[in-house]
């Protein structure tokens, strides 16, 4: 999942808006339980639910343009590839799930 939101970050770049602005994501990446389904008879759609899904939408929604937060249980699950590269430049920020 984290390496899709960094790819998602690179692959804005260079894009633009209509108004020219740069095209910018908030991206929030919680790791933890969560339950699908499709609901819906007419028109069916696949939700997700959960208190992963809460947090994971409340990290994006305290985010800034052209960061990722990820919570403390994400951090944990990275590789150690992945936590070097987080001592780089790349748009990473650790949140903690009880500060939201």
């Amino acid at each position: 999942m984290l390496k899709m939101a960094l790819d998602m970050q690179e692959a804005a770049v260079g894009i633009r808006t209509p108004a020219g602005d740069a095209l910018q994501f908030r991206i929030g990446v919680h790791s933890g339980s969560a339950v699908a389904g499709v609901m819906g008879d007419k028109m069916p759609r696949y939700h997700l639910f959960g208190r992963s899904v809460r947090i994971a939408n409340e990290l994006e929604q305290a985010g800034t343009a052209g960061k990722i937060l990820i919570s403390e249980s994400t951090e944990k699950l990275l590789s150690p590839a992945m936590r070097a590269t987080m001592h780089g430049e790349d748009p990473l920020v650790i949140c903690s799930a009880r500060a939201l």
